[in-house]
């Protein structure tokens, strides 16, 4: 593989990480609440208003936990060497852009504190499951 391609493999990995967890959380969370309130305005008190129920937020623990393991496997999988590197940067990126939300107070109140900051060690833990599951199924598969 040429050094360029190596490089565009590197950055899509991390790109695609990242999209695969807000993606699937987004849209996830988007129809929870959706769905919840009977109708899909964007109302953003309205939205936050159901969001931050104390079920919604326990959901949100738990598909925000598999979209990370999601972003994790993609980042594995498509990372052209040191692919636990890309998985290791896919989860700082993710720190990075929670901890942002800790910080920006337009951003941290739309939500309690406590699930900004369970979100930090659940990010981490999914997407580095998701790489291990990945891992240990190309093992498997190698004999």
């Amino acid at each position: 593989m040429s050094r360029t391609a190596s490089v565009l493999r590197s950055l899509a990995s991390l790109l695609v990480g990242l999209l695969a967890i807000t993606m699937i959380a987004e849209s996830i969370e988007f129809t929870l609440v959706g769905t919840l309130r009977g109708d899909f305005s964007q109302d953003p008190a309205r939205y936050f208003a159901t969001r931050n129920q104390p079920a919604v937020l326990s959901a949100k623990m738990f598909y925000n936990f598999f979209a990370a393991a999601v972003g994790g496997a993609a980042a594995f999988l498509i990372a052209p060497t040191k692919r636990r590197l890309h998985v290791a940067g896919v989860a700082a990126l993710q720190v990075l852009a929670l901890g942002y939300a800790l910080v920006t107070p337009s951003v941290r109140s739309t939500g309690p504190l406590w699930m900004w900051v369970s979100l930090i060690p659940l990010s981490v833990m999914g997407i580095s499951l998701g790489a291990v599951l990945v891992e240990r199924r190309r093992a498997r598969q190698l004999g």
